[in-house]
């Protein structure tokens, strides 16, 4: 188990998947409490790879996640905002992470640039239609 410190909602993962180039992290629910990390605030898996397109290094994220804690659905405008600055930090936190890997890269006479990220984010009412059998998985899509 890995303590992830995501301020304020602190995260616990385990490497549930390995290869020779790659690694995926799933979120699990740890104990409660003061010294402990309870529900991630998303639930979903993420996996750290790379891959030589010749004499280039492409080090990658690619993941599926979603928020873990969400009100009742009596609250939809809660929920919307609470997803919305979930993504936007996540967001913004993949980013960093790409940037500080780029200078790391050039502060030891490397050579790195950061790629525009590709953002495929599942349309949630149509994985719920799909899994009742109201549409068929084609029609499910992202936003």
């Amino acid at each position: 188990m890995i303590h992830i410190d995501i301020t304020p909602d602190d995260g616990t993962v385990v490497c549930s998947g390995v290869s020779t180039n790659t690694w995926i992290f799933s979120t699990i629910k740890a104990p409660q409490g003061w010294s402990y990390d309870g529900v991630h605030p998303v639930s979903g898996n993420r996996a750290f790879s790379y891959y030589m397109d010749g004499t280039t290094m492409y080090i990658y994220t690619r993941g599926v996640d979603r928020t873990s804690k969400i009100n009742d659905q009596k609250t939809p405008i809660i929920n919307y905002i609470m997803e919305a600055i979930a993504f936007s930090a996540a967001d913004d936190l993949w980013t960093e992470m790409q940037n500080k890997l780029s200078k790391y890269v050039n502060d030891r006479e490397g050579s790195s640039n950061v790629i525009t990220p590709v953002k495929y984010r599942p349309n949630y009412d149509g994985i719920k239609n799909y899994l009742k059998g109201k549409i068929p998985l084609s029609s499910v899509g992202c936003n």
